[in-house]
């Protein structure tokens, strides 16, 4: 006699949908929606010494992906922010150009000092890429 026949009717009705369902879903279980982003996080210095203030912006080279930009903090350290607010940026190649805020009378307006632009790749994964502007 067959197990399933000794079983309750709702059982027997859908034991094969359960199935299913658990066949489905046990691949997905542990998995996390990726956006494809990699973490990137440096230390922009002048001569070894920390540079606040700086904007720091990723334009990836390939793919026609959005910028990521950050600005360093006190330390010069710097964590890339995506256009959708998250953390990162696409990996591949990117253009780096580093902002410098500098005073140009009575008011303060950043400017891009020429040569303050570098290519770097960022592989997936979390990234440190720091800079000294004495390399540039």
């Amino acid at each position: 006699m067959n197990v399933l026949s000794q079983s309750k009717p709702f059982a027997q009705k859908y034991w094969v949908a359960y199935l299913l369902l658990i066949v489905l879903l046990v691949p997905l279980a542990g998995c996390q929606q990726s956006d494809g982003l990699a973490e990137v996080t440096g230390r922009v210095t002048d001569r070894q010494q920390p540079k606040a203030g700086i904007v720091v912006m990723f334009v990836p080279e390939e793919g026609g992906g959005a910028p990521a930009g950050a600005n360093t903090d006190a330390n010069g350290e710097y964590r890339l922010m995506y256009s959708n607010g998250k953390p990162g940026t696409q990996p591949g190649k990117h253009t780096v150009l580093l902002t410098i805020p500098e005073p140009t009378g009575k008011e303060s307006k950043p400017t891009t000092r020429a040569g303050y632009s570098k290519v770097v790749e960022v592989a997936e994964g979390e990234n440190t890429i720091d800079f000294d502007l004495a390399d540039f």
